[in-house]
């Protein structure tokens, strides 16, 4: 089958522009504390996805001469299946701690008519006397003739988890901007669906676009160390290195409607 188009990475730093070129390690060394770095290929096999990415951006010196510095952010690396002796044709920035695993849904998804905005859950794990609230109802219930994005399911998930520790008192949601960015992050007929576990947040993300649809934080007080879903696509569960797993189950059609 064709592999996907997808918009190249930022081209490295050229001599002559100001600022040379520098080798770096592009995946964190053994310091980095996780007991596996679990890559997956999504479900169609086209895009291999490799956590514990590092990406080096560049920043000019103030004065003439002095050397460049360099910001190292966190991100998930993609390679085609043709090309993974070929650099990353795409990477995954604004991860606040490195990430440990990647699990792909099983699931194929029809494509949207526009952009999720990202929804950033934060559970308070303060207190472990008062149970786990539930998650509020999605703000768009049913779709509207005047509703910009008609397909659009809201990426509200509903988190529960089986160990003390992890036990919330309550739960904040905050809604980010959503980046227009491009139609496509990857010229599919579908959408896949995948999780990426960083050392203390799990985020959702889809082939459409390029910002996460959803992001949970601290719903564990360890370290994550993996992720697998339901056959159905509905349930993600997630280990720590504390022994809790925990689980994030979304309603039928939550996620969009299922590609055939």
């Amino acid at each position: 089958m064709p592999l996907p188009a997808v918009m190249p990475m930022e081209a490295s730093p050229k001599p002559g522009h100001g600022l040379g070129v520098k080798n770096a390690n592009i995946y964190a060394n053994e310091t980095l504390t996780s007991f596996f770095r679990r890559l997956t290929f999504t479900q169609d096999g086209s895009l291999l996805l490799t956590p514990a990415g590092q990406y080096s951006i560049p920043h000019p010196g103030e004065n003439e001469g002095h050397r460049a510095a360099y910001e190292i952010i966190n991100t998930v690396y993609i390679y085609t299946r043709g090309g993974i002796n070929k650099p990353p044709i795409a990477h995954l920035p604004g991860h606040k701690k490195p990430s440990v695993a990647v699990k792909c849904s099983p699931i194929f998804y029809t494509i949207r008519d526009g952009p999720v905005v990202t929804k950033n859950i934060t559970i308070d794990t303060s207190s472990t006397e008062e149970p786990i609230p539930a998650l509020p109802e999605p703000v768009i219930s049913s779709p509207t003739p005047d509703a910009p994005l008609k397909a659009q399911k809201s990426p509200f998930l509903h988190p529960s988890d089986s160990g003390p520790t992890s036990t919330p008192k309550k739960l904040e949601v905050a809604t980010g901007a959503a980046s227009p960015g491009p139609p496509m992050a990857f010229s599919l007929p579908y959408r896949m669906v995948y999780a990426v576990a960083t050392q203390d947040s799990v985020l959702l993300y889809d082939t459409q676009q390029q910002t996460p649809l959803c992001i949970v934080s601290n719903l564990h007080c360890a370290t994550f160390t993996d992720l697998t879903w339901s056959n159905d696509g509905l349930t993600l569960l997630m280990t720590s290195s504390d022994g809790f797993c925990s689980t994030l189950t979304f309603s039928p059609s939550e996620l969009g409607e299922q590609y055939i």
